[in-house]
């Protein structure tokens, strides 16, 4: 299905154009334009009016010669792999609105692996600061006009301005138009829900001490037709069969609404809930069908699951998942063995490549036997599996259409030791939710022993993917672009969109930018930053982390070994505190007082009653001081750069003072002294 290991290596990447913060000072210049709330629209959307609105670079133009409609559209012609450019407007917009955008795009001889011409949208601070943005996938190829689409959530309160930019993606040639660009506020799906109690696959213990049910329902402030939400019910049915054995009314809020019921009552069995949201006349605007299962008390747990705190419990014990995107996949001559041995002798314990799909199934078998040999395990990706996404093959490795290639692969392979979970989403559109959906729930009628992740770039947009997967993570990658808080913050969107109830595993990064394309302004994470963005992740509540990505090492400006060098270094150091971050033992409330607000805490106990001060200073470039009190009879010890130090002696009047640098991250150790 991929032509070679580079190309799988790059796949399920997005590019934030480093090149569009200069872009959005000039338009500033040039044209006038300003952030400002107002009705939302297009400068010259169909290119009618020239360039009128528009920043256009050098390889842009604006032609007679082809149009989607009206005479007119925008051509792009690139030659050169390494120059990415972007045409760019400034666009009003309103706080607290989502948005539907989209442009018609033509391409001839659009060719490299990045998804051909786009557009996207991208939103930034006062300062200038990226935020965040959505980036659909393009055309490539040779294509007539087809339209390119997708949706951006409401944006953060902190939004000043947003940039609407049409683009062939990183190293990507050829020619392309663009024409009758538009975006609008969209109101979305009237509702969407998604079960959220009990915490894993919907499976409720019938001994356990929580028998609470609880539902999200998100409902919209607007719907089409004019009325607000003030005007809409919701109706909660739970059904057994055909019987109805619950029903209420609900006068939803816009936003979500959290439904709670008591299941003690109820007997072993299955259980559909069915949440109707209702128009003032009692017609339905849309219908979400939920389920869970109440089983006996003490009933077998799966081989590996998400527990009540979020812990993947593996083989009975629990386990943090801490490893890389990875590559090579399977091959016949065996040369993926040096790369899964140097795993082996790390602090991490899993990979998820990108090409495990190659060869054979007997070739797939013997690459995972190798990594059972090793004791690493595997997510095993099954993200590209689903018709109408670029990287999708039909009848691949011969097992016939989407459903029979999941179905083959899932059966093929859920009972081998190496799979840890199923790789199910990587930044897949929310278009493409009630696919997504059912592939979930095809892969738990198959497989009852592992859980399935699912790994978005939108953090506004994941509410949408509850339903998709037992796992979420985001995908950040700040340096050199974005504040390393976004570490935190995406890390806290995934942890907090469930209410705490959903375990995160995060994608950290490892790699360089300008490993898919040169811009000056970009550069690979220090050893520093690497581990601030661990800590951070850490701090908001993740349970695993798997970082991108190993292959990105190996062709990385500095080297393969300065690089896995650092990494080595972080990971020795967060393999010492995994201990207490998966320990569910209540930690010490120590005080600590911060002399700058960046530096962020967290304290966690292991189960030996050790307690672990997590610390990171988020500033780039300033550095502040932590004073810690500490409890009589504690001993303490400083852990940095995967090195212990005793700190007892630095204990004065109770008080343990901490120097914390620019972006640097440490922990205090204290352990009850004998």
């Amino acid at each position: 299905m991929r032509a070679n290991a580079l190309m799988e290596s790059i796949k399920g990447m997005r590019y934030i154009a480093g090149i569009i913060v200069a872009a959005a000072v000039l338009l500033s210049a040039v044209y006038g334009f300003c952030a400002q709330n107002g009705s939302v629209s297009v400068v010259n959307p169909g290119f009618e009016d020239g360039a009128k609105g528009w920043y256009l670079p050098s390889n842009y133009s604006v032609v007679d010669d082809t149009a989607h409609s009206g005479k007119a559209s925008l051509r792009i012609i690139n030659t050169d792999v390494g120059v990415y450019q972007l045409s760019a407007q400034h666009v009003k917009f309103q706080p607290n609105t989502k948005y539907h955008f989209s442009a018609w795009i033509k391409t001839k001889g659009v060719a490299g692996n990045e998804g051909g011409g786009s557009i996207c949208i991208e939103y930034y601070d006062a300062k200038g600061v990226w935020l965040g943005g959505a980036y659909p996938w393009g055309i490539a190829g040779d294509a007539d006009w087809t339209l390119v689409e997708s949706d951006v959530e409401p944006m953060p309160a902190n939004t000043a301005s947003i940039i609407l930019s049409v683009y062939l993606r990183p190293r990507m040639t050829g020619t392309a138009w663009f024409d009758d660009i538009k975006i609008e506020p969209y109101y979305g799906i009237p509702m969407d829900a998604a079960l959220i109690k009990p915490v894993y696959r919907g499976r409720l213990d019938a001994g356990a001490r929580d028998q609470q049910v609880l539902l999200y329902a998100k409902v919209a402030e607007k719907f089409t037709g004019g009325f607000g939400v003030s005007s809409v019910k919701l109706n909660l049915r739970v059904l057994s069969g055909d019987k109805s054995v619950l029903q209420k009314i609900i006068r939803p809020k816009a936003g979500v609404n959290e439904i709670a019921f008591d299941a003690s009552h109820l007997p072993i069995g299955n259980y559909s809930v069915v949440l109707d949201l209702l128009d003032p006349s009692g017609k339905s605007l849309n219908t979400r069908n939920l389920s869970f299962e109440k089983i006996p008390a003490n009933s077998p747990k799966p081989t590996v699951y998400i527990d009540e705190y979020g812990r993947t419990i593996r083989n009975g014990k629990p386990f943090f998942p801490f490893g890389f995107y990875f590559g090579p996949g399977p091959n016949r001559d065996g040369s993926y063995k040096e790369h899964i041995d140097r795993i082996s002798n790390s602090p991490f314990n899993t990979v998820m490549p990108y090409g495990i799909n190659e060869d054979s199934l007997g070739t797939i078998r013997e690459y995972l036997d190798y990594l059972d040999s090793k004791n690493v395990c595997i997510l095993y990706s099954l993200k590209d599996i689903l018709k109408g996404l670029a990287w999708y093959g039909e009848n691949m490795l011969g097992l016939g259409d989407e459903k029979r290639q999941i179905t083959g692969l899932v059966t093929a392979f859920k009972d081998h030791p190496a799979v840890l979970g199923w790789y199910l989403c990587d930044e897949i559109p929310a278009k493409y939710q009630d696919r997504l959906i059912e592939r979930y729930k095809l892969v738990k009628s198959l497989d009852a022993n592992h859980p399935g992740w699912s790994v978005l770039t939108d953090p506004g947009a994941l509410f949408a993917y509850l339903e998709t997967c037992d796992v979420m993570g985001t995908d950040p990658y700040p340096i050199n672009r974005a504040p390393v808080t976004n570490a935190s913050a995406w890390t806290a969107a995934a942890y907090n969109v469930a209410g705490g109830h959903r375990s995160v595993w995060m994608v950290p990064q490892v790699m360089d930018w300008n490993c898919y394309g040169y811009d000056k302004i970009l550069r690979g994470p220090t050893l520093d930053e690497i581990t601030i963005m661990s800590y951070l992740c850490l701090i908001e509540g993740a349970k695993g982390m798997i970082y991108y990505s190993y292959f990105d090492l190996q062709r990385d400006v500095f080297g393969f070994d300065k690089r896995w060098k650092d990494v080595m270094t972080m990971g020795n150091e967060i393999k010492q505190l995994i201990p207490a971050v998966m320990s569910i033992k209540k930690p010490l409330n120590l005080t600590v007082q911060t002399s700058i607000p960046d530096i962020r805490h967290r304290v966690f106990a292991d189960d030996n009653g050790s307690n672990y001060l997590l610390l990171a200073n988020t500033h780039k470039t300033r550095g502040g001081v932590v004073t810690v009190s500490i409890p009589k009879d504690y001993k303490v010890q400083i852990l940095k750069h995967a090195e212990i130090t005793d700190a007892t002696s630095n204990i004065n009047n109770s008080k343990l003072i901490v120097p914390m640098g620019p972006l640097q991250s440490t922990t205090v150790i204290l352990k009850k002294q004998k």
